[in-house]
């Protein structure tokens, strides 16, 4: 496996913090995200994409959201047609960015959301005022996983702060119906430091 060059310390910095320690694990990130991580700059950028071509490797294919956080999303964020999972991931995004607007293209205007041994929440606007007290500095987000069936569904991700703190986060939902297009209901929501 190649080494990453010098890129800097603050770049080389914040590409160990999302795990990336070679040239090669570089392919599996998109360039547009990747410029999104707190730390690594265009110089930086200039420079991992001109050693990727020259060993002949290239970024990851950007994959579209319907939205532009403001940090680096990784992870198999194409849904391949599954409307719910779409809902899914744009939650998590929403949710780690206190996005309101994306609550609210999400989620159940009366959703209940469950703070693991802490507290519960009802309605959105509940939803957005705990997201906004506790609002993450947020460098990259990567969504592990993203499971729907039937009326179910369960995320898990780790978002790395600014300030290189690593935080599990793990949502377990119930949507409102069956229907493709239904709207997040209930949710569980566990967060280890």
């Amino acid at each position: 496996m190649a080494p990453i060059p010098n890129i800097g310390r603050p770049a080389a910095h914040a590409l160990k913090t999302i795990g990336i320690t070679s040239l090669e694990q570089l392919t599996g990130v998109d360039k547009e995200n990747l410029s999104r991580v707190h730390g690594i700059g265009p110089k930086a950028m200039d420079i991992l994409e001109r050693e990727l071509e020259r060993k002949e490797l290239t970024f990851k294919k950007h994959e579209p959201l319907p939205f532009t956080p403001g940090f680096g999303v990784f992870g198999s964020l194409g849904c391949n047609n599954a409307p719910k999972k779409e809902i899914l991931r744009d939650f998590a995004i929403s949710f780690v960015e206190g996005n309101k607007n994306g609550l609210g293209m999400t989620c159940n205007e009366d959703v209940k959301f469950q703070v693991v041994k802490n507290e519960e929440l009802r309605g959105i606007e509940e939803v957005y005022q705990y997201i906004s007290r506790d609002k993450y500095n947020v460098s990259s987000l990567e969504l592990k996983s993203l499971i729907t069936h039937g009326k179910e569904a369960g995320a898990y991700g780790s978002l790395v702060t600014v300030e290189g703190e690593k935080i599990e986060l793990a949502w377990f939902i119930h949507f409102k119906s069956h229907k493709k297009d239904a709207l997040i209901q209930d949710i569980s929501f566990f967060e280890v430091r």
